[in-house]
């Protein structure tokens, strides 16, 4: 529950004890006045109106939304996972072949070996032996970076509604981190080397990686 529905929920509370204390007497009074009689009928009448209110708001709008919650939560996680199922992992596996590092999107003990094991400005041997493509490691990695911020808007875009405040900040968050913005600024000048200053490139990838992790708990992806 939101934090406005937790006091809609003990407003609701009071009034429960307002209508059994003023019905039953069986709690203790708060005080007393001469035309107690007219301000208990009063308060009776709007705790009544009010009960009413959120009966109907539980029935027509707490309840949907729970259920659209849990409906949607699996296609949610399932849309974030690929963030790092696809989009961290094919970075990680196009640098780790060749290599015996374990390429994991999850296992952030060998990313910086990884990512230091080619030349960022090489060519992509397996992109351009099996599509004929040519583009650098550099390039291939902003493509996966376009990716992953498309992913991020249109989770929130698409689910805005249901999303939690913690899961719109944590999404948020790693659409703003910098190794996303530095790939694509590096990537707008094709003939710029950036292996001789790759090493802040790498740190800000494991930053990456760590975030997605964050994400991943946020919204209860094992």
């Amino acid at each position: 529950m939101k934090r406005l529905d937790w006091i809609v929920f003990c407003i609701c509370i009071l009034c429960l004890y307002a209508v059994v204390q003023i019905r039953l007497d069986w709690f203790w009074n708060i005080g007393c006045v001469e035309n107690a009689e007219a301000i208990n009928s009063i308060i009776e009448g709007l705790s009544y109106s009010y009960i009413a209110a959120y009966l109907f708001y539980i029935l027509t709008t707490f309840l949907p939304a729970h259920r659209r919650k849990a409906m949607l939560t699996p296609i949610i996680r399932g849309r974030v996972q690929k963030i790092g199922t696809k989009n961290i992992h094919n970075i990680l596996l196009e640098y780790g072949r060749g290599t015996k590092l374990g390429t994991g999107f999850r296992d952030t003990e060998h990313t910086a070996e990884i990512l230091k094991s080619k030349n960022w400005d090489d060519i992509v041997p397996i992109l351009k032996k099996y599509k004929g493509i040519s583009i650098s490691y550099l390039h291939y990695v902003n493509l996966n970076c376009r990716e992953i911020k498309q992913r991020v808007a249109d989770v929130i875009i698409r689910y805005k509604e249901v999303l939690t405040e913690e899961e719109l900040v944590a999404l948020e968050d790693l659409s703003e981190m910098s190794f996303l913005n530095s790939v694509e600024s590096l990537s707008s000048f094709p003939n710029m080397k950036v292996s001789e200053g790759v090493s802040s490139l790498i740190d800000e990838f494991v930053e990456l990686q760590n975030k997605y992790l964050e994400v991943e708990r946020v919204f209860g992806i094992k």
